[in-house]
């Protein structure tokens, strides 16, 4: 386990996998930060750029890892559901308490077909073209809604006015993961399809 980490995490370790390490970490703080509107905001705005910031870094740097590419969708995920669910108990929205079960479902299900990538990654195995699930342009979409959902109801308690505009943000939200959600599980299973034809032949 110990060589596992020194050649696969440690090995990888650098400033652009730091920034999505990051966070996860304020992910699951989110009960200490939140309260705080706008240090709150400058959380989630930190979060939003570092989102796009770590990829940027890592192929202007090039220091494209296997870690790298399958760690920074799962910390969007780490960062934003920890808040959403905050957000559903909080508040006791039917908005946010469905956004929060829709969200979970989806990315639970998305990270089990990602498995491969990630075990692999862990290892610093590089996956070959093709193998790998790419996150689509829809995905990005969803997640930066995502973002500025909650941005607005973390600003609600200094702008009333926004809480209603965030709860419709939430309505938009759930139609996008959950088309979202409805196109990755049929991409996947058309590519079943294709593998289990194949190698029938």
């Amino acid at each position: 386990m110990l060589r596992m980490y020194k050649t696969g995490i440690k090995a990888q370790w650098n400033m652009p996998n730091a920034l999505s390490f990051s966070r996860i970490a304020l992910g699951f703080t989110v009960l200490f930060w939140w309260p705080h509107g706008l240090l709150a905001l400058a959380i989630i705005t930190y979060a939003a750029i570092s989102d796009g910031l770590d990829g940027f870094l890592a192929r202007r740097w090039e220091k494209e890892t296997p870690l790298g590419k399958v760690l920074d969708p799962i910390a969007d995920k780490l960062f934003v559901l920890p808040i959403l669910w905050y957000l559903a108990f909080t508040t006791n929205e039917p908005a946010l308490w469905l956004l929060a079960i829709v969200t979970t479902g989806y990315d639970v299900d998305n990270t089990c077909r990602r498995w491969i990538d990630i075990s692999l990654a862990v290892k610093n195995v590089r996956v070959e073209v093709g193998v790998s699930l790419p996150v689509s342009f829809l995905s990005k979409s969803k997640t930066a809604m995502l973002f500025i959902c909650i941005g607005g109801y973390a600003l609600e308690s200094l702008l009333p006015m926004l809480g209603i505009l965030s709860t419709a943000l939430a309505g938009v939200s759930i139609l996008l993961v959950s088309y979202s959600w409805f196109q990755n599980r049929q991409e996947w299973l058309m590519n079943t399809v294709r593998k289990r034809h194949f190698l029938r032949r």
